[in-house]
């Protein structure tokens, strides 16, 4: 799946997939270094994230998203951030490992 951040958001595409393991290829679009962080939504802690991504450069991160339910995809710039997360909704696992993203 792909995450996109510019100076106001992360995007993601698609928003929902089934439960299992996800690359993320984030682009930043943003003027500053930014740093992309998956996490529960209702938890603090990180699942993974990127380094440093600078302007104009892509990253790429895998993640087992294992347990269906909601999770946030966050940007953070090296300064102080306003970039607004991306919802992701994980699904009931995937039936098989093909590379299908989509949510059974």
């Amino acid at each position: 799946m792909t995450a996109y951040i510019d100076e106001a958001r992360v995007s993601l595409s698609p928003a929902s997939v089934g439960a299992g393991p996800v690359t993320l290829v984030a682009t930043n679009q943003a003027s500053d270094t930014e740093t992309l962080t998956v996490r529960a939504a209702a938890g603090t802690q990180a699942l993974a994230s990127t380094g440093p991504i600078n302007p104009q450069a892509t990253a790429q991160v895998t993640v087992n998203l294992g347990s269906p339910g909601e999770y946030t995809v966050a940007a953070r710039q090296a300064r102080s951030s306003s970039v607004h997360a991306a919802g992701l909704e994980i699904g009931p696992p995937r039936p098989s490992a093909t590379g299908d993203l989509s949510a059974s």
